[in-house]
């Protein structure tokens, strides 16, 4: 025996997974909504894209600054960024 959502009643021919599904699909658009209507959500992700986009790009360019303000070899250059990067 089951648990009719839709009607409020005991039902013994509604599967369980049935009414799961139904639940899910009304429950996790309106949730997606919410946090796409949320401002403080929407600011919070847009600071953590900026800030990976700006670990990236030191990552990225750091062996050859490196390189050329301080004449670190390449290989030097390479293992000291990834020491303290990782």
């Amino acid at each position: 025996m089951t648990y009719d959502v839709l009607s409020g009643t005991l039902n013994p021919t509604i599967p369980y997974y049935t009414i799961l599904f139904h639940c899910l699909s009304v429950d996790f658009p309106a949730a997606v909504w919410h946090l796409l209507t949320n401002p403080v959500y929407i600011v919070t992700c847009f600071g953590i894209c900026c800030e990976v986009s700006i670990v990236s790009g030191f990552v990225v360019f750091l062996p050859k600054y490196l390189e050329t303000e301080f004449g670190a070899t390449k290989s030097a250059a390479n293992l000291l960024t990834g020491k303290h990067m990782c």
